[in-house]
Order: C-alpha cells, then structure tokens, then sequence
C-alpha cells in the first residue's frame, strides 16, 4: 500500500493521460488541481466558488458575437457558446499512484525515491492524491460536476500561489 501521512486521506480521481501534464507526472510528484466547469450563468460560477470556499465574485465576461443556426424545424436560433469557469482548487499536493500503479515507501526510503521504479510511461485511469478529508470531498465534488487537470511542479517548488479564478465564453462545439 502506499503512505498516507496521518490525518490525510488518499483519493482516486478519472483522469486521461492528456490531463496529467502530458504525462509528466509520476506517482511521489506534488501538483496542482485544475477545475473547469461549464456552468449556465454567473450565479452558477459563483456557487461553485462557494461550495469550494472560496471568497471570489466573479462579474459575467464579455459576450462574443452570437452565431446563427437553423434548427430541423426552420427556427433560426443565436448560440453565444458555453461559460465556463476555471478554478485552480488545490495546490501542492502529493500523487501517491496514478493508474494503477501504486508507490510504496520502502524501509528508510520515501515515495519519491521509490518512484523510480515506477513504468516510466504509465497510461492514467485513476489518480490518487494526498488531501484532508475536506479536500477529498470537495475534489469528488468537482470531478463528478466538471473536468480536473493536474499541473505538474517543479520539484521543491511549495509556493501557493493566489490564483484568481477566470470566467469566459468559449465556442460551443458541435
């Protein structure tokens, strides 16, 4: 099994190997989270923010010019495209496994050390961080409702940045 410091809890999220840094990132390795959520106005943006604590109120982007489509019926409609909010939730966080390939902390030695012995290019199903229990439920949180990406850091590298969330419209894909 891997080590789950006291008090810690060890959480398992989807992720596609695109998300994880290009697949950068190796099991012993602390991250940052990234939340994107499409959301259907401002309000729903700022619930969001609420539900994961954060203070920020954020004000509806500019609007892009509308395109027009022809529905089956003939009915002329004006897409703006989707809102989308992005949220850097957690920072500096430890990925004890990714896909299913777990670390274990030999005697005298540590996750990263050991993570060398790890496939050197594993193809992510799941990964695994180290959060308090409120963490861990605001990340099942945001995985069931929205995209997570992990951002990869440089090693040593503790800062926690103050990281304002961003509100924009992007073109809806059909």
């Amino acid at each position: 099994a891997f080590k789950v410091e006291p008090g810690m809890r060890g959480i398992s999220v989807e992720v596609r190997e695109v998300v994880t840094a290009g697949g950068n990132l190796k099991p012993g390795d602390n991250m940052d989270v990234v939340g994107i959520f499409e959301v259907a106005d401002v309000e729903s943006a700022n619930f969001i923010l609420q539900v994961l604590g954060m203070e920020y109120q954020l004000t509806e982007p500019p609007r892009p010019a509308p395109t027009t489509t022809t529905t089956e019926e003939g009915e002329t409609v004006e897409d703006r495209g989707n809102l989308v909010l992005t949220v850097t939730m957690l920072q500096n966080v430890k990925l004890l496994a990714l896909a299913q390939t777990l670390t274990e902390a030999s005697a005298g030695g540590n996750v990263a050390d050991d993570a060398a012995e790890v496939d050197s290019e594993p193809q992510a199903a799941t990964a695994t961080v180290e959060l308090t229990p409120q963490q861990a439920q605001e990340i099942t949180w945001a995985d069931h409702f929205g995209v997570l990406r992990m951002d990869a850091r440089a090693v040593g590298d503790e800062t926690i940045a103050e990281v304002a969330p961003t509100l924009f419209w992007i073109e809806r894909t059909r």
